[in-house]
This record gives structure tokens, sequence and C-alpha cells, in this order.
């Protein structure tokens, strides 16, 4: 499948191209669903998501993470992974803080 592009736009020679090749033309999502009605189903499922367990499930998180993130929080957005490196902590925990907060 390919969507069609201008053929004055450099950009689009090679979505153009698979459409000369035989790749299906896609204008809007009734047409992308047409081409993968005529797919066989999947038989295989992905494997299910590892289930998020904190590790203050009696409470709230200690205190000295409380701390640690409050003071790596900048008043400009930054990315979480930033926020937890300051923090010393992980992503996962830093988020888990952040709910808390």
């Amino acid at each position: 499948m390919a969507v069609p592009g201008s053929p004055l736009d450099p950009r689009a020679a090679g979505t153009n191209g698979l459409i000369r090749q035989g790749a299906a033309l896609v204008r809007h999502a009734a047409d992308e669903l047409d081409a993968m009605a005529g797919l066989p189903p999947l038989h295989e499922a992905a494997p299910p998501a590892p289930a998020f367990t904190p590790e203050f499930l009696d409470g709230p998180p200690p205190q000295d993470q409380l701390a640690r993130v409050r003071q790596a929080l900048s008043p400009h957005p930054m990315p979480i992974d930033e926020i937890a490196r300051a923090a010393g902590l992980n992503s996962v925990q830093c988020q888990a803080v952040q709910m808390e907060l």
C-alpha cells in the first residue's frame, strides 16, 4: 500500500514508484481497510503486557523519592527520562511518584 504524492514533488518519488510497481493505492482509510480485508487472519496473538507493580503497594512512595522528583522538576516541560535521571530513579518509579504528586 502507498499514499500517492504530487509528481512534481521529489519526496513522493518513492511512494509513486511503489504504486507503479503494483502497490495498492491508498486515498483514505476505506482503501486501507479494503486492502486488508483480503488478508488471512493472524493466528498468533501478541504476548501480554507485563503487569505494573509499584514498589510501594501498601502506601505512598517513600518520602526520599518524592523529594528527589520534586527537586528534579522544572517549570519548563522536560522528558520523563530526564526527570528520572536527575532524581536517580528509573522511569517507571518516576512516573509512579509523579502520579502521587
